[in-house]
């Protein structure tokens, strides 16, 4: 799994993560995956886990008309339908596998905010926070936080 962040520090809203893809079994498949998806120039959402899922998403916003006015809620809508529709299909090969995702940045529409939302067993459960790490699959949250406060110290301007 993947390691995304995101970070609301009052006068800008950091969103990041990772390109490493891997199987069930942590076997690397790949170091280029575009987790980071920019619907426009006030919202983004980072995603980890199924990349079937973050796939199927894009796919559905692709499909919506309007896209440089859609909000973080709009994103979050599109994520909830299609596991909506995935539970009511009773594909379980899609729904059932972990699913994590960070959409930041115009919530509402004078609202600025990071929700931050997980799959457990077919459901999205989310909520606004302040600053979310999702850390990968064997590493402690600890460990990610200190590497990620570390880095942000030493590099500021990276961010």
């Amino acid at each position: 799994m993947s390691v995304i962040f995101g970070l609301n520090t009052g006068k800008k809203i950091i969103i990041g993560g990772d390109k490493r893809g891997s199987t069930k079994d942590g076997r690397i498949m790949s170091d280029s995956l575009q987790k980071l998806n920019i619907i426009n120039n006030s919202v983004c959402f980072a995603t980890a886990g199924n990349t079937s899922i973050e796939m199927a998403i894009m796919s559905d916003i692709n499909k919506l008309e309007s896209r440089d006015t859609l909000t973080g809620s709009d994103i979050l809508d599109v994520i909830k339908d299609l596991y909506e529709r995935m539970v009511s299909a009773d594909i379980k090969t899609l729904y059932m596998y972990p699913f994590y995702f960070i959409i930041a940045g115009r919530i509402a529409e004078n609202k600025s905010a990071i929700v931050a939302g997980f799959n457990k067993n077919g459901t999205i459960d989310f909520k606004e926070v302040p600053c979310i790490l999702f850390p990968p699959e064997g590493s402690s949250l600890q460990e990610c936080n200190n590497i990620f406060v570390r880095n942000l110290k030493l590099f500021p301007l990276e961010f």
